[in-house]
């Protein structure tokens, strides 16, 4: 019971992973005043599927007449299809239509491919929001198979910016995956639980819980 504990309490010390990827400012494709486009992939607690994530893009920048219309990213790792927890302040989450495509000059995101390696996420009301202080998209995505996203693996963001009138101004936003920055941190949970790896049974958790009472009333008995 002892050797039980003490494999519990150590996994429950397992920390998050976080990778951080910034593309702007930097590449080519990045407009003049975008000082961040940024994509952050982090483990997520308390889930029996390794690779289970929270990601967060982020772009900041200072135009009031430039709108973030359709976003792209990718691990190069095959996905279910993420969901959308929180869009930016503007167009509220619910705004947003997601797909297994990208973004292009066509009509990009706007149906499901096969490829499950990249997805997208289109504004469906207006323009999306403006270049002006930060957005932040959050996702849950749920990568296949057991491979994690790592500091080497082949992450990409790319976006559409359009005019007031819906028409695209500049470039797309497309570095290609190379990154300015890449930060790597490992942070104790806030619970202090599993987060990544195998979950306890609770038939386990039950027969530690029995085993540990048993122990205290033996314990009273000889006092």
């Amino acid at each position: 019971m002892a050797v039980l504990t003490a494999g519990l309490l150590s996994a429950s010390t397992t920390q998050a992973s976080q990778f951080a990827f910034n593309f702007c400012p930097g590449n080519a494709s990045c407009p003049a005043d975008l000082t961040e486009a940024s994509i952050t992939f982090t483990t997520k607690d308390l889930t029996p599927d390794v690779n289970d994530y929270s990601v967060d893009i982020t772009f900041k920048g200072t135009l009031t007449n430039t709108f973030i219309d359709m976003i792209d990213f990718t691990a190069d790792i095959d996905m279910a299809k993420p969901t959308l927890d929180s869009g930016p302040a503007g167009p509220s989450a619910s705004t947003w239509a997601i797909f297994f495509d990208k973004v292009d000059n066509g009509n990009g995101c706007s149906t499901d491919g096969n490829n499950k390696k990249f997805a997208c996420a289109v504004s469906t009301t207006g323009n999306g929001p403006d270049l002006a202080g930060t957005n932040t998209w959050t996702f849950s995505v749920n990568f296949d198979g057991n491979t994690l996203v790592d500091a080497n693996s082949g992450v990409n963001l790319r976006a559409l910016f359009v005019n007031s009138d819906g028409v695209k101004v500049g470039s797309i936003l497309s570095p290609d995956g190379h990154a300015v920055t890449t930060t790597t941190t490992a942070t104790p949970t806030n619970t202090g639980q599993v987060t990544t790896g195998n979950i306890p049974e609770p038939a386990l958790l039950s027969m530690l819980g029995l085993g540990l009472v048993g122990a205290a009333y033996r314990s009273r008995r000889r006092g």
